[in-house]
């Protein structure tokens, strides 16, 4: 295998792996990708968006900004809703949360160590419609398969264009 065959190889790798490291660096948190999964956000957010999202702390939080966090008590999920209100308790700072389609506040208040981050974009929020649908489908078995299969593939391709003439094909003496 050549340099220039395994530089080609690599390079999806390499580049989405450049991608992600350039906007965790830039945006503060290791994951700057979430998915929205349901309907409380909407018409904000709609099942399947992808957002983007920045480091913050509770303190710098405005009323209006849409935060991703863990669900607090738990932690069994993470949850994207909007902060309609703060709350001082003995001094700490929490944030009253609801999302845009549901008729209540959420039940809890969300902590500094509840907080995941703030949505890029404000109260209009940067997002890739349905971008999260597809990357919840390459994380399933199937998507996974026929994710390996085209690499694959494409591995192939790289190589068969290499070995045609390296074989004595096209050389008649």
């Amino acid at each position: 295998m050549g340099y220039k065959q395994l530089v080609i190889v690599l390079s999806p790798v390499i580049g989405a792996l450049l991608l992600w490291s350039i906007l965790a660096l830039a945006l503060g948190i290791s994951h700057p990708f979430y998915i929205v999964e349901g309907r409380s956000m909407e018409p904000t957010l709609h099942d399947g968006d992808l957002v983007v999202v920045r480091k913050a702390d509770v303190k710098d939080v405005k009323i209006g900004d849409i935060i991703v966090f863990y669900e607090p008590k738990t932690r069994s999920k993470i949850i994207i809703h909007r902060v309609i209100g703060r709350v001082e308790v003995r001094g700490q700072v929490f944030l009253r949360t609801k999302g845009d389609n549901n008729s209540k506040p959420d039940p809890w208040l969300v902590s500094d160590e509840d907080l995941i981050g703030v949505v890029v974009g404000g109260s209009r929020p940067f997002r890739l419609p349905f971008v999260g649908k597809a990357i919840l489908f390459l994380r399933s078995p199937i998507g996974l398969f026929l994710l390996t299969a085209l690499y694959v593939f494409f591995i192939y391709e790289v190589f068969k264009k290499e070995g045609g003439a390296g074989r004595g094909e096209g050389v008649r003496g």
